[in-house]
C-alpha cells in the first residue's frame, strides 16, 4: 500500500465491488485538473499471466476508485487501456470526464437557453456512463444562442468541447466558470472561486 492508499474495482455495470487491492500496485499516479475533474490514474498491478489475460479481455471501462486509509475516495474512474508486462499489468484509468469525449452530441438546441438547460439535456443524451444528477450543474444566469452570445455549435461535436465553451462564456460579472467530474460520476458545472482562503 503506497502512501495508505489502496484501489477499489467494481463490476461492469459499476454497482458491485468485486476486488480490493491493497498491496499488489506500485507506481501509483493520478491528477486531478480543471475543467475536467479528476484526469488520469496510471499504475502497475502485480499479477499471474492468467489474472493479467482476465483484466486486459474483461475490464476495459470497469469502474476503478483510489481510497484514502480513512476509506476515502481520492480518485475515481474508469479503466481506458492495458498493457500485458513480464510481472503484471499496466494500467491507464481516466475519470469520468473521459465519457463526455466517448460519443458525440447530434441533438439541437432551441434558441435562448442557459447553460445548464443545456448541460442537463446532453449528458442523457451521450454521457451515459455519468450520474443522472443534474443537483451540480448551475445557472450562469446568461441566455445563450442570442445575438449578443452565439452558442457556437457544429454536428457531431463531443458533450466535452460544448461544455468548454459554455465555460468560457462564464457568467454576467465575467467570472469565469468550469466543469468537472469527481466521486459520484456527477458533473458539475460552476463558477471558479474568485478568492483564495490560505489558511
Amino acid at each position: 500500500m503506497e502512501g495508505g492508499l489502496w484501489l477499489r474495482l467494481y463490476n461492469a455495470g459499476g454497482s458491485e465491488v468485486i476486488a480490493v487491492v491493497r498491496d499488489r500496485y506500485r507506481n501509483l499516479v493520478f491528477s486531478t485538473a480543471l475543467n475536467g475533474g479528476f484526469k488520469e490514474c496510471s499504475f502497475l498491478l502485480s499479477c499471474n499471466l492468467e489474472t493479467a489475460f482476465d483484466w486486459y479481455e474483461n475490464r476495459l471501462a470497469w469502474r476503478i476508485q483510489i481510497m484514502d486509509e480513512g476509506g476515502e475516495v481520492v480518485w475515481d474512474g474508469r479503466i481506458e487501456e492495458m498493457e500485458i508486462v513480464a510481472w503484471g499489468l499496466r494500467i491507464t484509468a481516466r475519470g469520468y470526464f473521459s465519457n463526455c469525449y466517448d460519443v458525440p452530441y447530434n441533438g439541437t438546441f432551441n434558441a435562448d437557453q442557459h447553460a445548464n438547460t443545456i448541460i442537463s439535456t446532453i449528458i442523457p443524451a451521450s454521457c451515459l456512463h455519468l450520474a443522472a444528477d443534474y443537483s451540480q450543474i448551475q445557472d450562469p444566469g446568461i441566455v445563450m444562442g442570442t445575438a449578443a452570445v452565439p452558442l457556437v455549435y457544429a454536428d457531431n461535436m463531443y458533450p466535452g468541447d460544448i461544455f468548454d465553451k459554455l465555460a468560457e462564456v462564464g457568467d454576467s460579472s465575467n467570472n469565469p466558470w468550469h466543469w468537472y467530474v469527481y466521486d459520484g460520476k456527477v458533473l458539475q458545472f460552476k463558477s471558479r472561486a474568485t478568492t483564495v482562503n490560505w489558511e
